[in-house]
């Protein structure tokens, strides 16, 4: 084998290993957008509620709780590192709505870089399959 094939055999396979591992960081960034999007709906139907409205809160598992609600006008939102703010409803709602929206571009863009790596790899591998045509003969 020479050096040209074994030079494209290595980039396919690093292709492979990066369009892998693309497509698992692209599952975790549609897991995100997925929970903040029930966690908007279930904070927009706060807003209909009362005080002291009777909620069910999950606590995994599929095991509820029924809990009477303190608080409908203010929510606690992760900012990270370990830390939360105490947010107005609809200022909570902005905030992850935000978060969705910067989540949702960044799956687009890293779709559309495996879509152009895809295309490389297609490239490599007819490459590949030339080169080895040529030394059978």
């Amino acid at each position: 084998m020479d050096e040209e094939l074994r030079n494209t055999l290595m980039q396919l396979e690093t292709g492979k290993r990066q369009l892998d591992q693309l497509g698992k960081q692209g599952q975790m960034i549609e897991s995100a957008i997925l929970e903040l999007t029930s966690t908007v709906e279930a904070l927009k139907s706060l807003e209909s509620q009362k005080t002291g409205s009777e909620v069910l809160v999950p606590f995994g598992a599929g095991s509820y709780i029924t809990a009477s609600l303190k608080d409908t006008e203010s929510v606690l939102v992760d900012i990270g590192a370990g830390y939360s703010v105490e947010k107005k409803l609809p200022d909570a709602i902005v905030t992850l709505e935000g978060r969705r929206k910067h989540l949702t571009q960044s799956l687009q863009q890293l779709n559309k870089t495996m879509g152009e790596m895809a295309v490389r790899m297609g490239e490599l591998n007819t490459q590949a399959e030339a080169m080895m045509g040529q030394h059978s003969h």
